[in-house]
């Protein structure tokens, strides 16, 4: 029998065993699928590297983004109102601004409307630096936080961003305790691309 035969076989077999999973098992065999996919992702980048890197902080390095993946390069935005508490804002609506550029960061930004604030300390508050990537596996952007949190954008055919509340809420185990004590978007907003 081929290898290709043993994984057609081994997949059938899994899927047949699932079908006898409640719901709870089922999202506990997804996380781990995914927390594997992207561990096999983080071997296979730093197995090209001469050294072990540290573990990355605040202080993002940036990566090139493949030629391929650069058509998501781009600036994506969406108003929310106040009421959502992802946000952190009082009142009024807030413009939440990502931008993906080439050298794989990703800047994101909450600009509300309804305040002007010149408190050098609130700005910085409102503006993160990452890091993102495309995941040819799961179809989505993957925006890495600083903070060690991962956010998951579907993409649509005019390549604007849909927010995977689900997977961000359960993805990775970082994700799972950021969220037991900070508000997860309370819908799965649709960022649409700036022209």
């Amino acid at each position: 029998m081929s290898a290709k035969s043993n994984i057609c076989a081994v997949s059938i077999w899994s899927a047949l065993a699932l079908l006898g999973c409640d719901d709870s098992q089922l999202e506990q065999a997804a996380v781990q699928k995914y927390t594997e996919q992207a561990e096999t992702k983080r071997l296979t980048e730093v197995a090209g590297q001469a050294t072990v890197p540290t573990q990355v902080n605040s202080e993002y390095t940036s990566h090139q983004i493949p030629v391929a993946h650069q058509a998501y390069v781009g600036r994506y935005a969406i108003q929310i109102s106040c009421e959502d508490k992802f946000v952190m804002c009082e009142r009024g609506t807030v413009d939440y601004i990502l931008t993906l550029l080439p050298d794989g960061t990703a800047h994101r930004i909450f600009v509300n409307a309804g305040k002007i604030s010149g408190d050098a300390g609130d700005n910085e508050k409102k503006y993160r630096k990452d890091l993102w990537f495309y995941d040819e596996d799961a179809h989505q952007i993957v925006v890495a936080r600083a903070s060690g949190v991962n956010f998951y954008y579907n993409v649509d055919q005019d390549h604007n961003l849909i927010m995977d509340k689900n997977k961000i809420a359960i993805a990775t185990e970082n994700n799972r305790e950021y969220f037991k004590t900070n508000p997860l978007p309370s819908q799965n907003y649709h960022l649409i691309r700036a022209s």
